[in-house]
């Protein structure tokens, strides 16, 4: 997570997707309405609030409320504004005014750093910093340089004086507070939407993926996701859906994340006792009663094994947790599935003409610097993903990234059939994306799971941003038969590249 100052942008969005799956199921005139707001370019991340209230102007005062406390929070606790407290605070040794709230965060990061016994710590800029400087020059880190950052951070990392209100680091190493931070915003915003919308009956906040939750939705608790660790496809089922109601649900893991040193993937998750990478957790999920508690165990789990970190939660009153070892093994705390309710979710049969274990890989790989028309702002990208048989009929719409019901129609050629089935769009649709490479998996069934024949399908992807281009020609022929096969499509103005690929093992 990122907080920096890109320029917000506002989208509507009328399905929230896996990972804040709402209940589809129909809401009655008497119930209570649903107003949904989303945002990209908020912490450097996307942002989902959902308002349960019958008056759609107190969910605007909701939503605005929302906002202007991320804002507020923001100029003190980004390290990417330079006018920031933090960052004030990061350009000296010497004792700085600072905010109750910048303190209040600063004394959460010492309070889990002794409590998970340095498994985590907000100074890890300079270990960041080494993991980075590798990646540029293609050689590991020396071990005798990280062990000596690691020393340094093994202790307080600021002397914090409530009284006179002051702040001062106690080491080299500059703060980051970018993971707690992100946290204590989520919950301070949502705090403030419900004072000012006190009638409100529930209000879910997801900033980043990370959820905070009071209230209740129309139909009860709302029903979410937990992402899969095991499968980083962006189009991948669920580990587990839950119930939420006035509880807080982080996720950390490197699964997605990697430093490239000198052609080898290193994870990014990184252990501050060492300075080296955490590699015996995949992922972790917490449950917990606000988001600060959730993040800061969610990411001590993924440093700790599996044992030691469900120990941990053991010691903790009111939290549960998930977590998925390197090898795909899950460890759940004996609360979680009590705890989180979890909806059953039908497993995806393999598709018995194909070979065992065979399925399509689609990495997509969107611009990260395309040409920006002039005088006008970047926008995302909205990008539709579909299979199509050797008749050109349509088979499976792997995704469609974007909410916008204007956008949407704009990509024409996959409209012309995806609007005229809107359960298709509801459970593929999500939010759109950001520069950078992307996964998505086809398991050889068509949009109603059944199964297709072995055959040679056609991959199509349509790209159109608003202020850019719309490509609507990248297309691959792809044998899906008893061999491994695969495509690659080049890039255009919107599209850095496409590998397409039918095999065992290709996640």
């Amino acid at each position: 997570m990122t907080m920096d100052d890109g320029k917000l942008t506002r989208r509507q969005f009328g399905a929230i997707g896996l990972v804040l799956a709402l209940s589809s199921r129909a809401v009655s005139a008497e119930k209570t309405r649903l107003h949904r707001f989303g945002y990209d370019h908020v912490l450097g991340t996307s942002m989902d609030l959902v308002v349960a209230v019958n008056d759609p102007a107190r969910a605007e005062d909701c939503e605005s409320a929302v906002l202007e406390e991320i804002e507020r929070l923001r100029r003190i606790l980004s390290t990417y504004d330079p006018a920031s407290e933090i960052s004030r605070l990061n350009d000296t040794r010497l004792p700085v005014r600072v905010s109750p709230e910048l303190l209040e965060v600063l004394a959460l990061y010492e309070a889990w750093r002794v409590r998970t016994r340095g498994a985590f710590n907000g100074q890890l800029g300079g270990l960041l910093g080494l993991w980075k400087d590798a990646e540029a020059s293609g050689q590991l880190p020396d071990d005798a340089v990280l062990a000596g950052v690691a020393r340094e951070i093994d202790g307080a990392a600021t002397d914090l004086d409530v009284e006179a209100g002051t702040a001062r680091r106690r080491s080299s190493q500059r703060l980051n507070v970018d993971a707690l931070g992100k946290n204590y915003i989520l919950a301070k915003a949502l705090q403030a939407g419900r004072t000012r919308v006190p009638e409100a009956t529930g209000i879910l906040l997801s900033i980043g993926g990370d959820l905070f939750s009071c209230g209740v939705g129309p139909d009860g608790p709302w029903s979410v996701g937990v992402a899969d660790p095991r499968k980083p496809c962006d189009n991948a089922a669920p580990l587990a859906r839950l119930r939420l109601e006035d509880r807080a649900l982080a996720s950390s893991g490197s699964y997605q994340r990697f430093f490239t040193v000198g052609g080898r993937r290193i994870p990014r998750m990184i252990d501050p006792r060492t300075g080296r990478p955490a590699l015996s957790v995949l992922g972790a999920s917490v449950l917990a009663p606000d988001p600060v508690t959730a993040d800061a165990l969610s990411t001590t789990l993924c440093v700790l094994g599996p044992t030691e970190g469900l120990r941990l939660i053991a010691a903790i009153p009111d939290v549960d947790a998930v977590i998925v070892d390197a090898d795909g093994g899950v460890h759940a705390s004996p609360g979680w599935n009590k705890r989180a309710e979890p909806v059953e979710i039908a497993q995806q049969q393999p598709n018995p003409g194909w070979p065992v274990g065979f399925e399509v890989s689609i990495e997509l790989a969107l611009a990260k610097t395309p040409k920006p028309a002039a005088g006008k702002p970047y926008r995302r990208p909205y990008v539709a993903v579909w299979i199509e048989d050797g008749a050109g009929k349509p088979v499976r719409t792997i995704t469609v990234w974007g909410k916008d019901p204007k956008h949407i129609k704009e990509l024409s050629t996959w409209w012309a059939f995806g609007s005229k089935d809107a359960m298709l769009f509801q459970a593929v649709g999500k939010a759109t994306r950001d520069g950078g490479s992307y996964k998505l998996s086809w398991d050889g069934t068509d949009d109603k799971g059944k199964p297709v024949p072995p055959g040679v399908y056609v991959v199509q992807i349509e790209v159109n941003r608003e202020f850019g281009q719309h490509i609507r020609n990248m297309t691959a022929a792809l044998p899906c038969k008893a061999k491994p096969s695969k495509a690659d499509l080049a890039g255009n103005a919107e599209v850095d590249g496409v590998k397409i690929r039918f095999g065992a093992g290709t996640p």
